[in-house]
């Protein structure tokens, strides 16, 4: 009986660790022309500059966000980067009340709301890319904010001039929920407690 109890414990608990919903991850409330959100990935495109994009979301669960990939069309340099930004609002498509996003002012000269507080902003850039700002700018596969909890954001994207086409994409990833760890620790006391069972009536 302990037994069966423990291994359905321990079951919940992989199920929580490793499958997290991630198509109920995000979902879009509103989004610029450029912008666009796919499963638990927000894609940003631009074909001339300067271009400002907007993408408005929900988040439904505790997540870590990663820049997914950069790609840079025609014309680019291997110094290129391009400017993020990414606020937290106070409702779907709101007001933004702080910005998470403060490296720099290179977003100054972008359509609002991607300029205001001041244009702060994050850079990012291609894999391999360097020389001038792209030396400390954020590359595909780096994480950007971990931890950020469940609420409304708002990602901008700014680029003045170079890049002057290109790509790039936003992952969030599940953090797995606490929840699961009160039910991980009680498959370890039921586990502890069979052992203890089986060496007094052994």
């Amino acid at each position: 009986m302990k037994l069966s109890i423990m291994a359905g414990v321990l079951a919940a608990t992989f199920a929580l660790n490793s499958a997290p919903a991630l198509a109920a991850l995000v979902h879009e409330d509103s989004s610029t022309a450029g912008g666009s959100v796919s499963g638990n990935f927000l894609d940003v495109e631009w074909e001339s500059t300067p271009t400002t994009v907007v993408i408005d979301f929900t988040a439904h669960q505790l997540f870590d966000f990663f820049l997914n990939d950069y790609q840079m069309g025609p014309g680019s340099s291997t110094s290129d980067v391009s400017g993020y930004t990414l606020d937290i609002l106070d409702g779907p498509s709101g007001t933004a009340t702080s910005r998470l996003t403060n490296d720099t002012n290179f977003c100054s000269g972008a359509d609002a709301p991607v300029s205001d507080f001041s244009g702060n902003c994050s850079l990012i850039t291609a894999t391999g890319n360097s020389g001038s700002n792209a030396d400390s700018a954020a590359k595909p596969g780096d994480l950007l904010f971990a931890d950020l909890g469940e609420g409304f954001y708002r990602l901008g994207f700014f680029d003045s001039s170079s890049p002057p086409e290109g790509t790039a994409r936003f992952e969030l990833v599940a953090v797995p929920a606490p929840a699961s760890l009160p039910l991980f620790a009680a498959a370890l006391a039921l586990t502890g407690f069979g052992v203890w069972r089986r060496r007094r009536h052994g």
